[in-house]
């Protein structure tokens, strides 16, 4: 008798729970019903398509999703979106994603007028403005093969500790710029961290030099687009971190330079994608490309006398 093929499981897409959320509130808000059904009803209808999520995850796909709505139901929604945020106690969440920066241009809008309507204080509101950032220092490092760019900011509000994120790039294949691997920095006294996370790298060979939070995100934003551009899903380390990285590095001030990359594109580049961390292994056991001082690659395999890795 022959073997019986072993029946293969369905495997269900790795879709990210704020990614789940866009496309069913996306179809939410464009359903004529919401013009005459009574406002418990859609109170609940949200609350069941948010779960068990947090009200900080949920609100900017809540107000991105608004604007995707007929004007009508634009409407509709303004009136009771703010309601809704009052009695389930998340105007103070949607202040702090306004105090953090993470909300731009109509997202912030819209998420101050949902405020106002809701009762709150224009001059609170507005004092937010006036916030100072938890931003403290970026540093750049690049050469014709890989960059690197630490970014640092206060871990308490007396400013006497600060932590961070590093981001390494690649220029060379397949990478063409794209972001290698992340590491999130612990908390350190001002002092110990600029010794362990900029002057130690420099004496090892890293120079890196100071640059502004603007410069900071943008060739952040700029790898990021290299991964969309060739494929590869985010680092590994970098998906748990993303409250980190949205309140931290997309909260920084933008140049007119700067891409544009929301939490929308965070998720969707979380799940989608060739693995960094596939592509790192072949390069640390087979062997990568180099760039050479003329721009060509060449392929260095391992245990090659001219292995320079």
């Amino acid at each position: 008798m022959g073997k019986k093929k072993k029946s293969k499981k369905h495997r269900q897409p790795n879709i990210h729970p704020a990614t789940r959320l866009q496309n069913q509130l996306e179809q939410w808000v464009n359903n004529q019903r919401l013009l005459s059904e009574d406002d418990a009803v859609l109170k609940q209808e949200v609350d069941s398509l948010a779960g068990k999520m947090k009200a900080v995850a949920v609100l900017p796909e809540l107000l991105e999703a608004s604007f995707k709505a007929p004007q009508d139901i634009q409407e509709r929604l303004n009136a009771l979106f703010p309601r809704w945020l009052s009695e389930r106690a998340y105007l103070q969440p949607l202040l702090l994603l306004l105090k953090q920066r993470v909300l731009k241009g109509d997202s912030k809008a819209r998420a101050i007028q949902w405020l106002q309507s809701a009762g709150m204080d224009p001059q609170e509101i507005q004092q937010l403005e006036k916030t100072p950032s938890l931003f403290y220092q970026a540093h750049l490092f690049y050469n014709e093969f890989q960059g690197m760019i630490i970014v640092l900011w206060y871990s308490d509000y007396r400013k006497r500790s600060v932590r961070g994120m590093s981001f390494l790039l690649d220029f060379c294949a397949p990478w063409q710029g794209a972001l290698k691997d992340i590491h999130v920095l612990p908390s350190r006294p001002v002092d110990e961290a600029e010794i362990e996370f900029v002057e130690l790298p420099r004496e090892r060979g890293m120079d890196f030099r100071a640059i502004s939070a603007e410069h900071a995100k943008k060739e952040i934003l700029k790898a990021l687009h290299a991964n969309q551009r060739e494929g590869f899903r985010l680092p590994r380390d970098l998906v748990p971190a993303r409250s980190i990285f949205i309140e931290h590095i997309l909260s920084l001030p933008d140049t007119p330079e700067t891409p544009s990359f929301s939490q929308q594109d965070f998720d969707a580049l979380a799940g989608a994608g060739k693995s960094v961390e596939e592509a790192r292994h072949i390069e640390q056991t087979v062997g990568g490309m180099i760039r050479l001082p003329g721009g060509e690659n060449m392929l260095i395999l391992r245990g090659s006398p001219d292995d320079d890795f």
